[in-house]
Parts: C-alpha cells; structure tokens; sequence
C-alpha cells in the first residue's frame, strides 16, 4: 500500500468518525429533518470526502501511470541489451564459424625442385620438377592448373595431402624464360567445401644461372 492510499484511508476514517460524532451530537436536529434536507445534507457532509478521494484518486493514477511509464522503459532497456546480447552471440558465433573454417584449410607451399634437360619421343625438352607441400590441415582432389594469360598450359592432380606430406610433380616444355605463370591450386577440405590457393611462377637466368622464383599470391576459401 502507498503512502498516499494510506492517508487517503485515515482521512476517510478521520472524517467519517467526525461526521459521526457530529451526527451523535445533533441527533434530534437530524431526526426532525424531511428527506429532501436529510440529503442535502449528506450530500454536503460526503462531498468533500468524495472530492478528496476525487483527488487521491488523481495522483494515484498519475502514480500509475509512472510506474507504468518506468516499466516500459525498464523493459525497453532490457530488450535492448537482450538484442545486445543476441548481437555478441551471433558475432562470436560468425567468429568461430570462421576459425573453424581456417582450421580446416591447408596451408600449401610450392617449392622448385630443378629443372634439366631431358630426352623423350617428342625429342628434347626440358623437365621442370616442383613439389607442394602442406603444413596444414588435411585436403583431397588436389589439382594443379599452369595457365598463361588465363589459358590453361597443364595439368597434374593428386587424390590427397595430408600435413607434413609432400606431392611432386613436372611439368614439360611449358615455362619460358622471363615469363610469368599462374599456379592455381584446388582442393577440397575435410568439411566437402572447396578451396583454392595460387602461385606466381616466373623463369630466369641470372649471370648464367637458373632461377625459378615463386610467389604465393592469395589463398580462396
């Protein structure tokens, strides 16, 4: 109870108590009244008491009304801070979608191996030897695509590549002097999505030595 509903009460109780009294006292006054003057003056005794709870009850509403006020602002801010909330979960969970996601990426190296003259039906070419390595997580259908100018000039492709394990490949009679090649790797993860990674090939002569200078350029999850 409030302290206005309570002080409302005792100046009811108060006024009525009064009013009794009053009456008590001028009870033969009362009794010779007609009903018409008997409620005139009720009507004058209670109006008071029933513009005084007019009053109370004013303020009580207003009362309510501010507190009604409060709760819906309170419930505002809560809603806003669950949204808050919601907001910070799905963040942390898009975080660790992705950290996951680059936990299962193979993190590959390309490497050269030599390159020599060699002998076959087509008569004398040269044998470029490369080998990728991978220090990261497991992929499969592993396939190599040398292109020049974005056409395709070979091809090799592996069925798996575990971590710390090694896949060697040549390619023949395809990398010029001074000219630069695009390496794309493709694979598929241990999750079935598809990746990719790439690599700059460039051959070079140097005082009369060879060079074969390689580059990675981006990795596509």
């Amino acid at each position: 109870m409030s302290f206005r509903t309570a002080l409302a009460l005792i100046f009811t109780v108060l006024y009525v108590c009064g009013f009794g009294f009053i009456a008590i006292c001028r009870q033969d006054e009362l009794v010779g009244l007609s009903l018409n003057e008997l409620g005139d003056f009720l009507a004058g005794a209670f109006g008071p008491l029933a513009l005084s709870w007019l009053v109370f009850g004013y303020f009580q509403q207003g009362d309510e009304l501010k507190q009604g006020t409060e709760a819906l602002l309170l419930q505002a801010q809560e809603l806003k801070e669950s949204v808050q909330q919601q907001s910070e979960m799905a963040a942390a969970t898009r975080l660790s979608l992705r950290n996951n996601e680059k936990a299962l990426e193979p993190i590959l190296h390309l490497n050269f191996m030599s390159s020599a003259p060699a002998f076959t039906s087509e008569g004398h070419v040269y044998k470029d030897q490369f080998s990728l390595s991978n220090s990261g997580a497991y992929c499969e259908d592993l396939v190599v695509r040398a292109s020049l100018n974005s056409v395709e000039v070979a091809v090799k492709s592996s069925q798996g590549l575990a971590v710390g394990r090694t896949f060697s490949f040549d390619f023949i009679d395809i990398l010029d002097d001074d000219v630069y090649y695009d390496f794309d790797v493709s694979y598929r993860k241990s999750n079935g999505t598809t990746g990719r990674q790439s690599f700059e090939v460039s051959k070079r002569y140097s005082n009369g030595e060879l060079q074969l200078v390689v580059e990675k350029q981006y990795l596509e999850v």
